[in-house]
This record gives C-alpha cells, sequence and structure tokens, in this order.
C-alpha cells in the first residue's frame, strides 16, 4: 500500500513538475538547441509552446529552424508570420530574403504600395488613426466652450481632421493591400492544386515548397488558391499548406 502511494504522489510530482514549465522556458530550451545546431530539438521545444504566446522572436527562430531543416515553405510561413508582428525588423527582412531566394518557381510580383504600408503593422495604422480621432475630437470638445477657445484652436482642429481623415484612409489602404498579398504557402514538395476540394479530384497543376498563392476562398480544410504570377487557380489541401494571418 506505502509503494503504491509512493508512485502515486511521484506520478503526481512529474506531472505538476512538468506543467510547470513557462513558455519562456521552452522559448530558451529551443533557443539552445538552435545555437547548438539542433534544428529538430529546438522546434520540439517551440512546439510546447501555446499558440497565443505567439511573439516576432518566436515565429522568427522557429522559421530559422525550418529553414536549417530545409523545409523552406514553413521557414516562409514563419517568417512572414514574424514579420506581420515585426515589420521593420532587419534580420526577419534578411531572412526572408534568403529564404524566398532557395526556392524555385515563378517569384511573387513586388508590389510597392503594400511594401510601403507594410513597414507598419495594421494595430499601428489603427492606433495612429484612432489617436489622431480622439485628439481631434478634444479639439473640437475645446472649440464649443466658448469664442476666444474656439479661436485658439481654430488652425489646430481643421489639421488634425485632415491629419486623422488620412489616416483611417491609409489603415484602410493598408488592409486592403494586405488582403491582397498571397497569404498561403505551399508546404511540401509537388503540393497538388486540384480543381475541387476533394483528394479525388483532378489535378489542376503541382506546385513546389514555398510557393506562395492567394486566397480567394476556403471549405473544409481546403484553400481556393490563385497563382500570382500566371493566374492559375485550384484547391490545395491545408495538409500541405500554412496559411499567413492577415494582422
Amino acid at each position: 500500500m506505502r509503494n503504491r502511494l509512493g508512485i502515486w504522489l511521484l506520478t503526481i510530482w512529474i506531472t505538476v513538475s512538468a506543467a510547470a514549465v513557462t513558455p519562456r522556458e521552452h522559448f530558451e530550451s529551443g533557443n539552445a538547441h538552435l545555437a547548438r545546431g539542433q534544428p529538430a530539438e529546438a522546434l520540439a521545444a517551440y512546439g510546447q509552446i501555446a499558440p497565443e504566446s505567439t511573439s516576432a522572436a518566436l515565429e522568427f527562430n522557429r522559421g530559422l529552424a525550418h529553414a536549417q531543416l530545409g523545409q523552406l515553405g514553413n521557414a516562409l510561413v514563419r517568417l512572414r508570420r514574424a514579420e506581420r508582428l515585426a515589420p521593420r525588423d532587419r534580420e526577419i527582412r534578411r531572412a526572408l530574403a534568403q529564404v524566398r531566394a532557395r526556392i524555385s518557381g515563378p517569384a511573387v510580383p513586388a508590389d510597392p504600395l503594400g511594401q510601403t504600408l507594410g513597414r507598419l503593422s495594421l494595430n499601428e495604422w489603427a492606433g495612429a488613426a484612432g489617436l489622431a480621432w480622439w485628439a481631434w475630437f478634444a479639439l473640437l470638445l475645446i472649440a464649443r466652450l466658448g469664442p476666444v477657445a474656439r479661436q485658439s484652436v481654430r488652425g489646430y482642429t481643421a489639421s488634425f481632421g485632415l491629419i486623422a481623415t488620412g489616416l483611417v484612409f491609409a489603415a484602410l489602404l493598408a488592409w486592403w493591400s494586405r488582403l491582397r498579398e498571397p497569404s498561403v504557402v505551399a508546404t511540401q514538395a509537388n503540393a497538388a492544386v486540384r480543381i475541387s476540394p476533394l483528394e479525388e479530384a483532378k489535378v489542376a497543376f503541382t506546385a513546389g515548397d514555398g510557393a506562395e498563392f492567394r486566397l480567394t476562398g476556403e471549405r473544409d480544410g481546403w484553400f481556393r488558391v490563385e497563382e500570382p504570377a500566371s493566374g492559375r487557380a485550384g484547391w490545395l489541401s491545408g495538409r500541405s499548406a500554412g496559411l499567413v494571418p492577415v494582422r
């Protein structure tokens, strides 16, 4: 009886100890494996971190690990997610360029507007627009206090109104540009793009590991995709593709 109780208590202690490992410890463990040239072990450690605990640093390091393993599609997905979170990070941009240089197949056409607006994240655009609007409303309220107050803020009210309107327009344009970007990435070599979202459907064409597509629809774990360079379209299984979120 005592032996059983001891085993039971030991099991509980091991379970509690394992659960007590924090996301930060998993992250540091993965970083240590990555520094030692052990990308598979690094990915296993990073995989213990809950998806909602993601960060630019975590996605960046995951991308580096996938790139070291030659998994270029997965590397591209992770690095693009990192870029979403930290759009001005030079290391992320450099790593993205290096991974894309290793991917064979048609290159994604450059979008100058998207690249310019992409210097800020969507949250940053929304925050700037919201701050300008609140400042404008505050000036409008001050102007209602009387003729003297109205005269003192007249020029600022007009200026902040124009700035707020411009920032809202830029935020909407950034969102629209992000929606037009290729957001589905093939994560397998010779990924089959089919004419309908069924495994037995005819293959329209195949895509290489790391090929990027525009998302035009979803159904039952399938992505309806369009190739930016050629315009070819079809259905790609979610098991052989990764999705880059808009935000």
